[in-house]
């Protein structure tokens, strides 16, 4: 007894943009779960859907990929009895990309490190920078005031955002107005105050005057979005 298997892949556009499009080009890998076998690898066209046919009832691994997109992976059992055997996999659109640049300069063992930012503008998807993208604390005594400056370029909002520092033994991270922002409505731009002040030595560190070494921190901006009523979350990072 074999059965048909359809996959679809969706990315934001299919839920925000007019003509609601698929994914065209998309990689779908199917393999078998109980021996890790390749059952087969086909490519969506324009309508964003493949169909695998005459498979064997039984679980099976599902593996989406597509250019400028996150991967999406599941496992399904197959079945040939009632419901239709379906797939709707969501590939999140890469909108913002970060790229490290680093410079090495005439002082030994020293190095510059810039960031840049390249991003979409006026899509169907929220699509948020957040600048500066690096802060320095290395040199910081005792405490000091960073401005960010939050902006959403698309055209749907970002919603229930919120923006955090990992607690450590270094830094002291706070928020005025709270790590929760809200929505960030399309074409927006807003400003968020963090004070950064440095936690006093304790122990043999300060008994000694040894040189702390802070670690690297990484700080998240997190807007989830609702695409269908399904759920994603969305993060940019800021580096210390």
């Amino acid at each position: 007894l074999t059965c048909p298997l359809t996959v679809y892949a969706t990315d934001e556009f299919t839920y925000y943009a007019d003509g609601r499009p698929y994914v065209q080009d998309a990689k779908v890998i199917l393999k078998t779960v109980l021996v890790n076998s390749l059952v087969d690898t086909k490519t969506t066209n324009e309508t964003g859907f493949v169909v695998f046919e005459r498979l064997p009832e039984g679980y099976y691994d599902v593996q989406v990929s597509a250019t400028n997109h996150s991967g999406f992976s599941q496992r399904i059992l197959v079945s040939c009895g009632g419901e239709r055997n379906l797939v709707t996999s969501f590939l999140k659109r890469v909108l913002v990309t970060v790229e490290f640049n680093v410079v090495p300069v005439q002082i030994t063992d020293s190095y510059i490190i810039t960031i840049q930012s390249t991003f979409t503008t006026q899509v169907p998807a929220p699509v948020i920078t957040m600048e500066p993208q690096r802060i320095i604390l290395s040199d910081l005594v005792d405490s000091k005031t960073i401005v960010f400056t939050i902006t959403n370029h698309g055209l749907v909002k970002a919603t229930s955002s919120r923006i955090s520092f990992p607690e450590n033994d270094f830094y002291n991270f706070t928020w005025p107005s709270g790590e929760y922002i809200g929505d960030l409505p399309a074409n927006t731009t807003i400003f968020q105050t963090l004070v950064v002040t440095r936690i006093a030595l304790t122990g043999l560190v300060a008994r000694n005057n040894i040189p702390p070494s802070p670690p690297c921190l990484m700080g998240f901006l997190v807007y989830p979005s609702l695409c269908d009523f399904i759920p994603f979350d969305y993060s940019l990072a800021v580096a210390t």
